[in-house]
């Protein structure tokens, strides 16, 4: 993945995420497929993933998950 900001390689957390959710994302894991519509970090309007499978890393640095656009279903947020 590299390293963003002194982060190191590798997931050192994982949690939970919702699609409305707010907080610093490093990649995120799709346990069930849909379309997942984010903020990256720095920008201020949403792009979405259309038709990601389950089982998906998604190695993107996002300040929100977008509940208008999100179908996906149990993501993790990884730091």
């Amino acid at each position: 993945m590299g390293t963003f900001i002194n982060r190191p390689e590798f997931v050192t957390e994982a949690s939970t995420v919702s699609a409305g959710d707010s907080g610093l994302s490093h990649a995120i894991y799709v346990g069930g497929a849909g379309d997942i519509a984010v903020i990256p970090i720095g920008q201020t309007t949403a792009v979405t993933f259309v038709g990601v499978p389950a089982g998906t890393f998604l190695p993107v640095v996002v300040s929100e998950v977008v509940s208008t656009g999100t179908t996906a279903t149990n993501l993790l947020k990884l730091l």
